[in-house]
């Protein structure tokens, strides 16, 4: 970089490698929720299975980074800020890579009570129109979101959400373990919104279910729940959510 030289390991650069398949270069957007399910499992299992070979990043690459490794396909996750635009511009100038542009939210008009609102530019729908036309291909999670996003793109996949059977299959989870019914709520911090609408209901059962509640809880309904559970690493998830009955 720069003309000076580079100390250290260098990432996914082989020059002598033969490749017997497609190479894939796969930015997910984090390493838990979203990054995890629909690109870090995915990669897995696919490079497992020897559909694939190449590797996970978590920054955009140079062009001359992007040269050394030259990647079939890059993958990029909710890749829309106005940096990675830049960034994704010199790729589309620079690199035969096909670009796949990856999201599973309605992300242009989330809930006002979402907490992570706060951190997303105020002209997002624009950012994520240049980012998405950029590419070569738009994958969502479901049929409403290909929808809604159809103005940005021409070919759009839809590619559901699924669960990794190795770390869901051999579970156990006991039931009628106690007097009353214990109900069960799992989810992250962008919820509080949903639960809010809940309130009145966890109200009105109190004293006749076992509300148990993992990964988070508003204030508001801490005094009608019987047990709340902080969240864990993403490794641990299903063993934890099995674990509570």
């Amino acid at each position: 970089g720069s003309f000076h030289l580079e100390s250290g390991l260098r990432s996914g650069w082989d020059p002598f490698i033969a490749r017997a398949m497609p190479s894939v270069l796969a930015l997910p957007f984090n390493t838990t929720g979203v990054g995890h399910y629909r690109v870090i499992q995915p990669f897995t299992e696919l490079e497992r299975a020897g559909w694939i070979q190449g590797r996970l990043s978590y920054s955009l690459p140079k062009p001359i980074e992007l040269e050394r490794e030259k990647p079939d396909v890059m993958i990029l996750q909710l890749r829309y800020a106005s940096e990675s635009i830049k960034d994704i511009t010199q790729i589309k100038r620079f690199s035969n890579a096909r670009r796949i542009f990856e999201i599973d939210d309605y992300i242009i008009d989330p809930p006002k009570k979402n907490d992570h609102v706060r951190n997303w530019p105020s002209n997002i729908a624009e950012l994520l129109g240049k980012a998405v036309g950029l590419c070569d291909r738009l994958v969502v999670s479901t049929e409403p979101l290909a929808d809604a996003l159809s103005h940005m793109h021409h070919d759009i996949r839809v590619v559901p959400n699924m669960l990794a059977a190795p770390l869901w299959a051999d579970l156990t989870s006991q039931r009628q373990t106690s007097v009353r019914p214990r109900v069960g709520w799992a989810g992250g911090t962008s919820h509080r919104g949903d639960l809010e609408l809940m309130l009145e209901v966890v109200q009105a059962l109190a004293d006749q279910v076992d509300w148990v509640f993992f990964g988070m809880c508003p204030e508001m309904l801490r005094p009608y729940v019987k047990e709340f559970h902080k969240g864990v690493p993403l490794d641990q998830y299903p063993q934890k959510l099995a674990s509570l009955n």
